[in-house]
């Protein structure tokens, strides 16, 4: 087969599809991060994370990220809580996806001790509904706003959404392909021992094959999901996969909602006719149980209404807006193809210097703990005196702090300036020890190495080198 040509690949992008997929994802996305949102401020995470630390371990270049107080911090999560809803109820779309991707992304930016994968998956996710017309049918805005009801919306915005979850499950299973997931089962044996009074399975988990079982299972499981749900035939057996897969991790690890909203968004790889069927199920089971409010609020909602039926069907046709789209689109999946594979360009140990880690879609891929200790020095006396971490940061971000090599300088700042507000002027040097997937503790930072003088941004060769 040629080569097909841009025009195409831009004709096939914007060919109507039928929205029910994209319905769907909108739903069922708005509905999880609604209960995330509130799970969040039940379990008191916002006072722990947000109000009680007195630094936060900002990203590089966004120090002017901070929770300022109490009502600024509890605002964004309102804002974030119901503009969430707005995205399920497909209400002030455009507003409701924006707001929520800013609220959400600005949460995440301002302590890097938060982090996870699958925060950063749901602000990406996030902006890419930005640009879809997600709202345009089974929605709250459909009503209110007739003339822009369609039954259709261009491929592109459902392939979209499609791709960026396969990047994640791609790369995900690409980066297990090294030594210690695959050769030693770490750190899944780390973790699987643990288990031993799991209900019923837990005496099979805690053996030495199960943890290489799960550890290959896993890398196939990521680096061929995606491939196969994209397969009309092995779509069904590839997401019975998925349920079983994430359920597995619910269970087993502590991991919050990441495998529901997995489970959720990967529904849409579904046909249009198999989403159609289970909306006009939903449809009818509603209209039986609440068919007055139906009627008031829903009642031509689905109807007898095809998908065939173009009356209130605009004719999408290539536009400025088009392109624009396509190429904001393109850059993106550029940066997400890109991104992950940053740490080739240095020749630093990635699991160890963690530079490159982040943002890589590298899921539960390592297990470190360590040891930390700050030494300062009086310039001016040469006296030394010991810092206890637990002077300066909570408990939680501790238990971040003392195996990433960031956040350790980070660290030695702010001690540092501590000491120049008293008017000393102070050199910081850390004793450090580190365990790497259940290997012994080894030194970590150069002992030796003033932290006070480096840069945030400067090579990662204070780090002691992993042999």
């Amino acid at each position: 087969m040629g080569i097909k040509s841009p025009e195409h690949i831009i004709k096939k992008l914007t060919a109507e599809v039928a929205i029910f997929p994209l319905a769907t994802f909108r739903v069922l996305f708005g509905a999880l991060m609604v209960f995330s949102t509130i799970r969040f401020w039940y379990n008191g995470w916002i006072d722990d994370f947000y109000l009680t630390p007195t630094y936060f371990f900002s990203y590089f270049g966004q120090e002017w990220i901070l929770p300022y107080n109490e009502m600024f911090i509890y605002s964004l999560f309102i804002i974030m809580a119901l503009s969430a809803a707005g995205i399920m109820l497909g209400l002030f779309f455009r507003a409701s996806s924006l707001l929520f991707f800013l609220s959400f992304t600005y949460v995440e930016l301002i302590d890097k001790t938060t982090y996870l994968n699958h925060y950063y998956f749901v602000s990406v996710m996030a902006f890419l509904l930005i640009l879809t017309p997600a709202h345009r049918a089974l929605s709250l805005d459909s009503k209110l706003f007739p003339r822009f009801k369609s039954w259709v919306v261009p491929r592109w915005s459902i392939l979209a959404l499609q791709c960026q979850i396969a990047i994640l499950y791609f790369y995900a299973g690409i980066a297990k392909l090294n030594y210690d997931w695959l050769v030693n089962a770490q750190p899944m044996g780390l973790w699987l021992k643990s288990k031993a009074d799991f209900p019923i399975l837990g005496q099979l988990l805690v053996m030495e094959e199960t943890a290489f079982i799960f550890s290959w299972a896993g890398m196939l499981f990521d680096i061929c999901i995606a491939f196969l749900l994209f397969s009309k035939k092995l779509r069904p057996l590839a997401y019975l996969a998925v349920v079983v897969f994430h359920l597995l991790t619910h269970f087993l690890f502590p991991i919050g909602v990441f495998p529901w909203v997995m489970i959720g968004v990967t529904l849409i790889f579904f046909s249009a006719d198999w989403h159609e069927r289970g909306w006009r199920r939903v449809y009818g089971f509603c209209k039986i149980i609440w068919s007055s409010l139906i009627r008031v609020y829903t009642s031509d909602s689905m109807g007898n209404q095809t998908v065939n039926d173009k009356r209130t069907t605009p004719n999408y046709k290539l536009s400025t807006i088009n392109y624009g789209l396509l190429s904001l689109l393109a850059l993106h999946f550029t940066i997400q193809l890109l991104v992950p594979l940053r740490h080739h360009l240095s020749d630093e140990n990635l699991y160890w210097t963690e530079n490159g880690y982040r943002f890589s879609w590298r899921v539960m891929l390592m297990e470190k703990t360590g040891y930390l200790e700050f030494r300062v020095r009086n310039i001016s006396t040469q006296k030394q005196n010991l810092v206890s971490i637990d002077e300066y940061f909570t408990a939680f971000q501790q238990r971040q702090l003392v195996t990433q090599p960031d956040m350790i300088l980070q660290a030695a700042k702010v001690i540092a300036r501590d000491y120049e507000s008293q008017g000393i002027q102070v050199e910081v040097y850390a004793d450090s020890f580190v365990s790497l997937n259940g290997k012994k503790h080894r030194p970590f930072v150069n002992p030796t190495v003033n932290l006070a003088s480096l840069k945030i941004d400067q090579k990662r060769d204070w780090i002691v080198k992993y042999d």
